[in-house]
């Protein structure tokens, strides 16, 4: 996992997971950023302005956001900055 990439998710969730007798098989983490990023965008659309960044003109109509989809096979790496809930 990318240290400029951070989520919030829980070590109980991350347990079930892993455990062969939960009904649980995976989960979505969604960065934590997200809701902040689509507030910034939506306000470049409203002031009519682009993104610096990017090379392009104006802000782009779609963007995919990385959101992992854990499960038994990758649970390992998400585990040890899972929090306890």
């Amino acid at each position: 996992m990318s240290s400029s990439w951070w989520a919030e998710y829980s070590a109980n969730m991350m347990r079930e997971i892993q455990s062969e007798d939960s009904v649980v098989e995976a989960t979505v983490i969604y960065p934590s950023t997200q809701a902040a990023d689509g507030i910034r965008l939506a306000r470049l659309l409203a002031q009519d302005r682009a993104m610096e960044d990017l090379i392009q003109i104006e802000v782009p109509r779609e963007i995919q956001l990385h959101a992992p989809v854990v499960t038994a096979d990758n649970v390992e790496q998400y585990l040890d900055s899972a929090f306890e809930s």
